[in-house]
């Protein structure tokens, strides 16, 4: 055989002929970039809560909101223990008296007291008499004590004279038929009005007083006036005079 001439020119492509069978896998290439992300897809179930976690700090205390109604009352709880005595107030008026209570036991008796000397007497104005605009002295003209104890008197004079010293109960009283304005019946010891003896003469009528005095040997005692007075007819003054002390 001789050699092998030239390659001649291609012929034109046969008909493709029926696919070859698959071949294997080839290796894996690299990853290529990743694409541009795709719409979002609808929302998926929601899962299960998790666990709590833990709590935050507490945040800033907000205003404070409207005073809401007042609620209805407590019971009333168990009295609390007694506080100190306060101050003692000031005195209260005095209240009503009470009743007398029982008559207490009688006391030992006191040892036994000088014995005062015995005074006494009764001297009387036995007719009627009258005294000038500017008072006087009533004149006693009876004795009724006969005689006097412990004084002496001459019948008509106005005066006694007490011989000792002493304290005296003194009894005075006139009778009048008339009496100046403002007249006033008075016991004198002595020139001197007794103190608080003066009584308000009635004009037609009794006036009577009753005075404590305590007289020096031989003072005086008498019934006055401070004006004009007209006694009654009779028995129309009367001066009773006992020693007490």
């Amino acid at each position: 055989m001789g050699p092998v001439g030239p390659m001649g020119p291609i012929g034109p492509a046969g008909s493709t002929g029926p696919a070859g069978g698959i071949g294997p896998t080839g290796p894996v290439g690299p990853a290529g970039g990743i694409g541009p992300a795709g719409p979002a897809g609808p929302a998926g179930d929601v899962g299960p809560a998790g666990p709590i976690g833990p709590a935050g700090d507490i945040g800033p205390a907000g205003p404070a909101g409207p005073a809401g109604d007042v609620g209805p009352a407590g019971a009333i709880g168990p009295a609390g223990p007694i506080g100190p005595a306060g101050d003692i107030g000031p005195a209260g008026p005095i209240g009503p008296a009470g009743a007398i209570g029982p008559a207490g036991d009688v006391g030992p008796a006191g040892p036994t007291g000088t014995a005062a000397l015995a005074a006494y007497g009764t001297f009387a104005a036995n007719a009627g008499q009258t005294i000038g605009d500017t008072g006087g002295l009533v004149n006693l003209g009876a004795v009724l004590t006969s005689p006097p104890v412990g004084m002496s008197h001459t019948l008509g004079d106005p005066t006694v004279s007490l011989i000792n010293a002493g304290v005296y109960r003194v009894d005075y009283r006139i009778r009048t038929t008339s009496a100046g304005t403002g007249a006033l019946m008075e016991l004198r010891q002595g020139d001197a009005a007794v103190a608080n003896s003066s009584v308000s003469v009635v004009a037609a009528g009794e006036t009577s007083g009753v005075a404590i005095i305590t007289a020096n040997p031989n003072d005086t005692i008498a019934i006055g006036t401070t004006a004009a007075a007209t006694l009654a007819a009779g028995a129309s003054a009367f001066l009773d005079i006992t020693r007490i002390a």
